[in-house]
């Protein structure tokens, strides 16, 4: 670049403007983030309670009644807390962010589905890698005298519980991976493309990761975050991320059902993450920049916003609680 404009004085004042934007924006959505999580907690506490106030006075009703089985209780108390704070935090994106949802069409139909499959199938690819990797980590763990417990994530097989076996689908498998890349891929993504489209991507991928509170989804949400950020890039629209998403949400729901279907998923997976590469690993490179910071002002305004410390902070702490003795 050239070493006049580093010492042009308007140019060096839209730098220091534009960083503090950046750091503003970054603040905003883990702030957002956190209070979403406080929100989510307090109802999903107020339900609980509920519940329990409902057991005392009618007589011992809740997951030991038939009348609420186990899984419809999760959805109740779980669930349905996690979607109402959701919703909140979109209007938090854009009332106080002031981020939108950018549609861009780049890709013809049929390359937009092409890139679908490939994504879906590397998808599967990058979890299957994560879920051995979260194997030898919890192997470790034990043999120091520590286990590391997960989110209850199981669906109920449906001639066992047919009323928790649609319920937890429906929010498992479609309404989560909607709102979550309506959160992510849209508003986050979108409202950071400004600085650029591999800034957005990425950041939007470390916040998505974040957001599922725990060591188990550590690996996969920020992988899966940016093989879906570059799809939402790519593409031009946000709906082949949402396929995306209900399609590995719905398959790992039900993996476990036959033995050999690990064996497959990963098989297919493997093949997914050389097709991908193969086909666009080249245009990770000719992604369009944004603005005006240098890419090490970038990860140092990520790394200063206040609100990203406490945060991750909070994070942290919501980790350490799925440690446990054994």
């Amino acid at each position: 670049m050239d070493e006049k404009l580093w010492i042009d004085p308007e140019y060096t004042e839209a730098v220091r403007v534009e960083q503090k934007s950046y750091r503003k924006d970054i603040s905003r959505i883990s702030w957002c983030l956190l209070i979403m999580q406080v929100v989510g907690n307090g109802l999903a506490i107020c339900i609980v309670l509920a519940l329990e106030t409902v057991g005392m006075i009618f007589g011992g009703f809740g997951i030991e009644m038939e009348t609420m089985s186990e899984s419809v209780y999760t959805f109740v108390a779980g669930f349905v807390p996690t979607l109402l704070a959701e919703v909140m935090l979109i209007v938090l994106l854009r009332c106080w962010c002031g981020f939108r949802i950018q549609k861009e069409e780049t890709l013809q139909l049929n390359n937009t589905w092409k890139m679908i499959g490939l994504s879906l199938l590397s998808g599967w690819g990058v979890t299957s890698f994560a879920i051995i990797g979260l194997s030898l980590f919890e192997t470790l763990l034990n043999m120091i005298g520590l286990g590391m417990g997960s989110p209850n994530m199981s669906v109920p097989l449906p001639q066992v519980d047919m009323i928790g076996f649609i319920l937890n689908v429906s929010y498992i498998c479609v309404v989560g991976p909607v709102m979550e890349e309506l959160i992510f891929r849209g508003f986050v993504l979108g409202g950071l493309k400004k600085y650029g489209e591999g800034t957005a991507i990425v950041v939007s991928a470390i916040m998505f990761t974040l957001f599922h509170g725990n060591l188990t989804q550590l690996i996969t949400p920020l992988l899966m975050g940016l093989i879906f950020g570059m799809l939402t890039v790519r593409t031009g629209k946000l709906w082949p991320a949402i396929i995306c998403h209900i399609g590995h949400n719905l398959l790992a729901s039900f993996m476990g059902v036959r033995e050999w279907a690990f064996l497959v998923y990963m098989g297919l997976g493997i093949l997914g993450i050389i097709l991908w590469w193969r086909e666009y690993g080249v245009e990770i490179l000719l992604l369009r920049k944004g603005g005006l910071l240098l890419k090490e002002d970038k990860v140092r305004g990520f790394l200063l916003a206040p609100g990203f410390w406490v945060f991750m902070a909070v994070y942290l702490l919501m980790c350490s609680m799925y440690f446990m003795m054994i």
